[in-house]
């Protein structure tokens, strides 16, 4: 959670307060949404691909912490000295990449907060295809109102569009295992990451650590071996009636049949095991991946089983033609590349400058 009392901040719409300015400027009362996607119009109506659940993650004082970042304690002063107050205009969503876009819900949930009279409508979904060029959503009202949401919106959406295009190429080419992220996600923005992942059609590893055991190295070496961990492990939730998903990570085919002894032996809440760093990377740019083959033939189906480590689009196929059960790549979500979006007014003259730089 926030160390800030995110209920306090002052929102963007509400600086919309008179000016020294001769123009008089009505004040909008910002309502907080309470669903998290509204539709207009002729907006596509279809099932939304919802975020994932989390305990204490508050989405909508994230939004509300972005546009005060952004609007700071005087609101957009660039529009309160040129826009009047009560201008409506029309803008369009335009993409200037190929890709998957993501975020739609999110960015109804931005202009719902700034100022719940926008109407906003869309021809594509998330999760929907977008090509250089196109018109695929518009938003029409007060005109101080898009531009003041405009920026937030584009941030999210961008970046989410990123996430979603890179899972959707990454998910295809992984067929038949299943693709998931990591914890490696911008501060903050964990559960907006992978809902990201989730729209460009991947799975979720665990949101953060409270929803599932994850043993890696350095809880082995601390426990002393990877059946000490487990030993702990199965203790402790036994004692505190917990049941979740534990993974404990391997890293030779020695700690392999160390756990898989273990389960013989033991009652255990284990459910998958990590085959870490056993894709080897080869000098041509190819990766062997015998060692990790061995290693799922070795588990046999007992346990699910990921793959980790020299993940990339171009190695994905390879892995997942293993028989591996996940495959998870901190890529998708620590250096992804944000998806361009603009949001214009003049359609017409942004995509004459958008052919004259090759971006539309």
């Amino acid at each position: 959670m926030f160390g800030i009392q995110l209920s306090q901040l002052v929102s963007p719409a509400s600086l919309l307060t008179a000016s020294s300015s001769s123009r008089s400027r009505s004040r909008l009362v910002v309502k907080m949404a309470a669903t998290t996607t509204i539709n207009h119009g002729r907006s596509i109506q279809s099932a939304m691909v919802k975020p994932p659940v989390h305990p204490t993650y508050d989405l909508k004082g994230v939004i509300k912490l972005a546009l005060s970042e952004d609007a700071g304690d005087k609101g957009d002063v660039t529009c309160l000295a040129t826009i009047p107050t009560e201008m409506e205009v029309e803008a369009y969503f335009l993409a200037k990449d190929d890709g998957i876009i993501a975020g739609i819900s999110l960015a109804e949930m931005i202009f719902n907060e700034v100022d719940p009279t926008l109407k906003v409508e869309w021809y594509k979904k998330d999760g929907d295809s977008v090509f250089k060029g196109l018109k695929f959503g518009k938003v029409y009202g007060r005109a101080y109102s898009i531009v003041l949401a405009e920026r937030v919106v584009l941030n999210f959406m961008q970046r989410m569009s990123g996430i979603a295009t890179l899972t959707k190429a990454m998910a295809e080419a992984a067929n038949p295992a299943c693709i998931l992220e990591t914890r490696k996600t911008a501060p903050a923005l964990r559960l907006v990451d992978k809902w990201a992942v989730l729209i460009g059609g991947g799975k979720n590893h665990r949101m953060g650590l409270f929803d599932m055991v994850m043993i890696k190295d350095n809880h082995i070496s601390i426990s002393g071996s990877v059946s000490n961990a487990l030993k702990s492990v199965d203790l402790y939730l036994t004692n505190n009636n917990l049941q979740m998903g534990v993974e404990v990570e391997t890293r030779t085919f020695e700690e392999i049949h160390e756990v898989l002894r273990y389960a013989d032996e033991n009652k255990t809440f284990l459910s998958r095991i990590m085959l870490d760093n056993m894709v080897v990377p080869q000098g041509d740019g190819d990766v062997d991946v015998s060692m990790l083959k061995e290693a799922v033939g070795i588990i046999n189906g007992r346990f699910e089983t990921e793959a980790s480590g020299n993940v990339t689009l171009e190695t994905v196929h390879k892995i997942g033609e293993t028989g591996v059960t996940y495959i998870s790549s901190g890529a998708l979500t620590h250096s992804v590349k944000a998806l361009d979006i603009s949001l214009k007014i003049d359609t017409e003259l942004a995509l004459e400058v958008g052919r004259r730089t090759k971006r539309a």
